[in-house]
């Protein structure tokens, strides 16, 4: 299998004969800041929670009011321990595409028949907000019966997922076509 561009760092390819195993970490240097940013929060909330329940309010409206803080603490630290460590694992082989995430549980596993794949493209996804605009990039697939398959995204990089594409597609013998709305 010759790929038209080089692989990009990030990457870990696996030709394993009767399959194709594509291996991408989630860790970026990023995840420290979150997970820094998670210990503060905590500590904060952990020190709200302390002071609350020494010093008992009427209806007890210290404790209910940062009921959904926690929540955003305990979702920061889940994601900082996925940042660390889960991976994408995209297999091709064995007539099926599977995507995992893992070890810890984070949705977006499938498991696709690869004939009823038509075309794999990439496309990218344009957040705005009030820092600015944030781009995330994901591997999708048309399906022969017109419908589109979101298969993986968010945090990978533009070349990890163009390359990707392109070996999935030489993997199963499809060949390259235009699709409306992919990355060129």
């Amino acid at each position: 299998m010759k790929a038209l561009n080089p692989q990009p760092e990030g990457l870990k390819i696996e030709d394993l004969g009767d399959r194709l195993v594509v291996t991408r970490k989630w860790y970026t240097p990023s995840v420290w800041l979150t997970a820094l940013f998670c210990v503060i929060w905590n500590a904060f909330m952990f020190n709200w929670y302390s002071i609350a329940l020494n010093h008992p309010s009427p209806n007890n409206i210290a404790l209910w009011f940062p009921v959904i803080h926690v929540g955003v603490g305990i979702y920061l630290a889940y994601s900082a321990l996925t940042g660390f460590l889960n991976r994408t694992v995209f297999t091709l082989g064995n007539g099926k595409v599977v995507v995992q995430h893992g070890p810890l549980p984070w949705p977006g596993n499938k498991t696709i028949d690869s004939v009823s794949v038509q075309q794999f493209f990439c496309d990218e996804v344009v957040r705005r907000g009030r820092g600015g605009s944030r781009s995330t990039f994901r591997l999708n697939a048309v399906m022969k019966d017109g419908r589109k398959e979101v298969l993986f995204g968010a945090g990978i990089a533009r070349d990890q997922v163009l390359y990707i594409e392109q070996i999935a597609e030489a993997r199963l013998g499809i060949a390259p076509a235009p699709v409306v709305g992919e990355l060129t």
